[in-house]
């Protein structure tokens, strides 16, 4: 069991928030569920948080050519100090059957925690970082997932 802890602020001196993902290797269409935690900004244990969706404190979710700024987490209990969201890749114009026509319908849109979508290229990654430190704005938490499967129609 996590518990989270009580602060009145972000701790910037001591800043960590883990990034988690549900798997390490990806279709380009699967959807990807993520996991911060971040003790720091849970600053009420009555309370559920969410964090990432100003650009004071980003979290970025990004391709090598696409990405959702300012994408929003969602704490997972009143106190539990784990924030989730998700987002589904789209994979890249691709023309599956033969026929001519791209029957993929690659976008990039959405602001979280569930709403994401996001185009994905061949032999892409995801990155997905969280600026949370307003003393030193590079310090990020990222996880990178370089490695694809083939996708399955």
């Amino acid at each position: 069991m996590l518990l989270g802890a009580y602060a009145d602020i972000p701790d910037y001196d001591k800043p960590y928030s883990p990034i988690f993902t549900d798997k390490s290797v990806y279709s380009w269409t699967d959807k990807v569920k993520i996991t911060i935690i971040s003790s720091s900004w849970n600053t009420d244990n009555h309370l559920i948080y969410s964090i990432g969706g100003d650009a004071d404190y980003p979290i970025k979710i990004s391709t090598r050519d696409h990405f959702l700024d300012q994408y929003k987490f969602t704490e997972t209990a009143v106190n539990s100090s784990i924030f989730t969201a998700e987002v589904i890749l789209t994979g890249f114009p691709h023309d599956v059957d033969g026929d001519g026509r791209s029957d993929t319908h690659p976008r990039t849109f959405g602001n979280g925690p569930t709403n994401g979508f996001l185009e994905t290229d061949r032999d892409s990654a995801i990155t997905i970082s969280f600026e949370f430190s307003e003393s030193n704005p590079d310090e990020i938490c990222s996880n990178k997932l370089e490695s694809w499967k083939n996708p399955i129609f």
